[in-house]
């Protein structure tokens, strides 16, 4: 369970790192990615949870996640969680794939430094 809780840290932590670098308020996107868009395309049935880490984090461990409140009953109903080795190849792709992306966006930004 500690090893899930960093490897999710780590995740989210490159997932924020590339919108602080791309964004010009990351701190508002950051809070509507995890406050709106991962909460709720949890909640809407088809293919749309696909697109959120948290899909792939609640895959790997499916007893672990809450279950008071109307959003978990909905979750409980509408649960199809992916096979372990699909999420660990999903949450891989999703590191290297913003970790690359927040390179590319520090190489290509000049930085003034003031003096």
């Amino acid at each position: 369970m500690r090893k899930l809780r960093l490897r999710s840290f780590v995740l989210l932590l490159t997932v924020f790192a590339l919108v602080g670098a791309r964004v010009p308020r990351p701190l508002v996107a950051g809070l509507v990615l995890v406050f709106g868009w991962e909460q709720i395309a949890l909640l809407v049935p088809g293919y749309l949870k696909r697109f959120t880490v948290a899909h792939y984090v609640q895959g790997l461990v499916p007893h672990a996640m809450p279950s008071d409140g109307v959003a978990a009953v909905l979750q409980a109903v509408l649960r199809n969680n992916p096979p372990a080795w699909l999420c660990i190849a999903a949450l891989a792709g999703i590191v290297a794939v913003s970790l690359w992306l927040g390179v590319k966006a520090v190489e290509s930004r000049e930085y003034v430094l003031d003096q």
